[in-house]
């Protein structure tokens, strides 16, 4: 999405109702670029005029109108990591209801401690962890869901190495469910 044209379609909004409606146009007039591209023979250009229109067409069909609470998952990446790397993650928990929110850590680690904070955490909190990670001693994992305020767990993988990428199977669906049951716990309430 450029800068320009994220502007140019929230700028004038002033309630959550408006959103919906507001990306079709900027949308429409990238599907025309699109077809006008197709019809003289541009086909690079055209494929990208038609994604991002179909983008625009997603960002209006999948936000939901009126009052929340819309629940979203905020993924940070570890400091080796990229936010890209989350897409097969974003899908589980996609699949289940929340939006997601990836967020490259690196760019932003000299912010992130959790020092002397933990203990304002009130949302529910999964820790995963691998018992071999090298990188970062796992004891170093349960001092977070130790500390946190609310409704917290620590899923400590044996055999699991530094974010757990050799045993995805064994936390990526648990974590997807396990956030799922908590949001139904509060919709319900």
């Amino acid at each position: 999405m450029t800068v320009y044209d994220f502007h140019r379609i929230t700028d004038d909004l002033e309630i959550w109702d408006d959103w919906c409606a507001a990306w079709p146009s900027v949308a429409a007039e990238h599907e025309t670029l699109g077809r006008q591209a197709l019809a003289t023979d541009r086909p690079l250009s055209a494929g990208q005029h038609l994604a991002q229109a179909a983008l625009y067409y997603h960002f209006a069909k999948f936000l939901p109108p009126g009052p929340g609470p819309h629940p979203a998952v905020l993924m940070l990446s570890g400091l080796d990591s990229a936010k890209e790397e989350h897409r097969v993650v974003e899908q589980l928990f996609l699949e289940r209801g929340p939006a997601t929110f990836a967020v490259d850590a690196r760019r932003i680690a000299h912010t992130l401690t959790m020092e002397g904070t933990a203990t304002a955490i009130t949302a529910p909190l999964l820790v995963v962890f691998g018992r071999k990670d090298r990188l970062i001693l796992w004891r170093q994992a349960e001092r977070l869901p130790a500390a946190a305020g609310g409704d917290s767990e620590l899923l400590m993988l044996e055999e699991g190495n530094h974010g757990c990428a050799n045993l995805a199977p064994w936390h990526r669906p648990y974590t997807a469910d396990w956030l799922a049951q908590r949001l139904a716990k509060g919709e319900s309430q």
